[in-house]
């Protein structure tokens, strides 16, 4: 036998010695790929539509597990809370540790994320993929984890970027070509890349626009910036960001000059000036307080005011993206401020919350104009007056919406809060209501977030979580 190897034999040395060495490198680049149901992320999809449309339970629904095992879930969330792909959920928290925590079908905790978030974690919804690995963030980075190992690395934090420059971020949403974008309140907007965790850029949202208000001008030379407090909308490698105007720090005392801008994604522009650029940027009375709805073209939100000058005077607005400018498509008084997302309605409207009145209002795409209104307080016909606490969460299918809400009351030192499902094409009846708390206190037992779905065996649960009461889920009681 010759002593020395082939050109051939040392080719398949070299390829099975590079597969023991490196096993996964292709299962590395596995895309982080959103589903299409199931709330996978904040207000759903990058669309901010607040559509799940998976199946809700119908019959003798009740809570079916309540957790409080970690301290964080009994410090609970301030924010989104839970987001899900149809099989597992994820939630963000406000604890010490333990700020990311996943969860099966039936509440069992499959893993937890110790040291590795802080307690800001709960500004942003984590966001799930088709295979079970998370992004999540706090104040200071951002992680992707494979808590169930996927790419057979033996690695479950993938990777771990820092926030250079800080802010508090708003939920991660991902563009068309896999960047993650996280827009900040008292921070800048960062782009990374959502397969190794690289930083692409980032930049404090300024305008520089001749058109701005003249103290806009002044304060932007003095480092005045635009910030959010609303997760941003996503169309290709474009976002839009709901901002409001900021000298940084605590306060937002110039918040009345708010404004949509429309940020374009650019990973592999050579320059880094050039990878995070502003299209234009439309101006309006602020602040506003959810976040942007996208219907194919155009992006419908709420604003407090007609102008920065002018007094309180709720508004929808639907803004129009015509490329390298905008179009104002309609403006609409609407009865009260907002304080949760426009949610879409198959049906070609969308629902915004008045939180005082305790109602919904049926809203068309095209006029603006109100179609319908839901009385919250009267479909749950408890004591006290039930206005709604959380964001709309719209179940089911395209045929059949069915929208989840909470509400709670306070009466005669008496406080309740429900967790309701809707049947929006009979009449918009009481499928169900579910009572989460009550008793003679006030309590932070009350849904703050949004709703997603599990199902397993066909039968589903809806998960959820409260201010300072841990993780929920509603379902069929056995």
């Amino acid at each position: 036998m010759n002593k020395y190897f082939s050109a051939y034999q040392l080719l398949l040395l070299f390829v099975f010695t590079s597969l023991l060495v490196h096993p996964t490198i292709a299962a590395i680049q596995v895309p982080f790929e959103i589903p299409d149901v199931g709330c996978p992320m904040a207000h759903a999809d990058c669309n901010m539509s607040d559509n799940c449309f998976l199946p809700v339970p119908k019959y003798n629904v009740g809570i079916v597990w309540h957790n409080q095992k970690l301290e964080s879930e009994r410090a609970g969330s301030l924010g989104l809370g839970f987001s899900g792909n149809g099989r597992i959920v994820a939630c963000t928290y406000q604890g010490i540790k333990d700020n990311l925590v996943i969860y099966d079908y039936e509440g069992d905790i499959l893993w937890s994320s110790g040291h590795l978030l802080d307690t800001f974690s709960f500004l942003s919804a984590p966001m799930v993929d088709i295979h079970d690995r998370i992004i999540a963030c706090d104040d200071k980075k951002i992680v992707l984890v494979d808590p169930f190992d996927y790419d057979a690395d033996g690695t479950i934090l993938e990777w771990e970027s820092p926030l250079p420059y800080g802010g508090l971020v708003i939920s991660p949403v991902i563009t068309k070509d896999g960047s993650l974008v996280l827009a900040t309140k008292n921070g800048p907007i960062y782009a990374y890349n959502s397969s190794d965790g690289r930083l692409i850029s980032s930049k404090v949202l300024q305008t520089h626009d001749g058109n701005d208000p003249f103290l806009i001008r002044i304060l932007t030379r003095l480092n005045g910036f635009y910030e959010t407090i609303n997760t941003p909308c996503v169309q290709g490698n474009r976002v839009y960001v709901l901002a409001q105007f900021t000298t940084g720090g605590i306060l937002s005392l110039f918040k009345r000059f708010g404004s949509l801008i429309a940020v374009d994604i650019s990973p592999d522009a050579s320059v880094d000036d050039e990878r995070i650029t502003i299209a234009w940027h439309y101006d309006f009375g602020g602040p506003s307080g959810g976040s942007p709805l996208l219907i194919n073209d155009t992006i419908y939100f709420d604003s407090d005011r007609l102008t920065p000058s002018s007094g309180k005077n709720p508004q929808a607005r639907a803004v129009i993206d015509k490329g390298d400018t905008y179009e104002v498509k309609w403006v609409k008084r609407i009865p009260n401020v907002v304080y949760g997302s426009f949610a879409k309605d198959p049906r070609e409207s969308f629902w915004i919350i008045d939180n005082a009145n305790a109602k919904l209002y049926r809203t068309s795409f095209e006029s603006g104009e109100i179609l319908e209104q839901v009385d919250i307080d009267g479909l749950i016909n408890e004591t006290g007056k039930h206005q709604p606490c959380s964001v709309i969460t719209i179940c089911e299918n395209k045929t059949r919406p069915i929208l989840i809400i909470a509400a709670k009351a306070i009466f005669s030192n008496h406080f309740s809060t429900y967790v309701i499902a809707i049947d929006l094409i009979d009449h918009n009846s009481l499928l169900w209501k579910v009572k989460v708390a009550e008793g003679a206190l006030y309590s932070l037992d009350f849904p703050f977030g949004q709703f997603p779905v599990v199902v397993k065996e066909n039968a589903s649960r809806i998960f959820f979580s409260t201010i300072r009461g841990g993780p929920w889920a509603i379902g069929e009681m056995v």
